[in-house]
């Protein structure tokens, strides 16, 4: 089950940016995986560090929390073995910490992505979902006019971000430089996280 987003990211790429990267992402590894299925993305999430931009929709961690947990109890309900989480929207850890504390067992919940070794490691809206998106959805990604905030992301800009939200830090609402952005670039990130993603669920959970 992957969740996404709605929400701002930057002047380039679409609100849908964590969606279309998540739903890709379940389906790569479920193929990898075999005997499963990529259930629909969750388009809305914790996004409340977006507020100061047009366009993103969020939810409360509690609220997204209690959906994740709601649907993996249905799909435990109708069978399914063992279900699985994980989220293309860093926003949504502390949801994903909650839901994680209530799911049933069978049930194995992703913090975060795996790391890889390919891409830039940018938070938001950098090169490496510009890439991303350049190889799933090219017509969607608009020229990149401007870098956002390339600085260390450490304990003060995090709590800025937390705190204040993105545009304090970023006024066009990017965390990263997307400029060397390209599509070769997006399909080595996501064959590479669809991977790693499988190879962390074929652990037991």
């Amino acid at each position: 089950m992957p969740l996404g987003a709605t929400e701002q990211h930057g002047p380039h790429l679409p609100l849908g940016t964590d969606s279309l990267i998540g739903a890709e992402l379940a389906a790569r590894a479920a193929r990898r995986l075999g005997r499963a299925f990529a259930a629909p993305v969750l388009p809305f999430a914790a996004s409340a560090e977006h507020r100061d931009f047009p366009g993103t929709l969020s939810l409360s961690h509690e609220t997204v929390a209690a959906v994740v947990t709601d649907l993996c109890t249905w799909l435990h309900d109708r069978g399914l073995r063992r279900v699985a989480v994980f989220s293309a929207h860093g926003g949504n850890r502390r949801a994903l910490e909650l839901a994680a504390a209530a799911v049933r067992e069978g049930t194995t919940v992703l913090l975060d992505l795996p790391a890889v070794a390919v891409g830039a490691g940018d938070a938001h809206a950098g090169r490496d979902e510009t890439s991303m998106l350049l190889t799933l959805a090219p017509r969607t990604v608009r020229p990149v006019t401007a870098t956002g905030y390339t600085g260390r992301l450490d304990a003060r800009a995090w709590e800025v971000l937390t705190t204040a939200g993105v545009r304090a830090l970023a006024p066009n609402g990017v965390l990263g430089d997307p400029s060397g952005a390209s599509a070769e670039l997006g399909e080595e990130l996501l064959e590479a996280l669809a991977t790693a993603i499988a190879e962390a669920l074929r652990e037991p959970p």
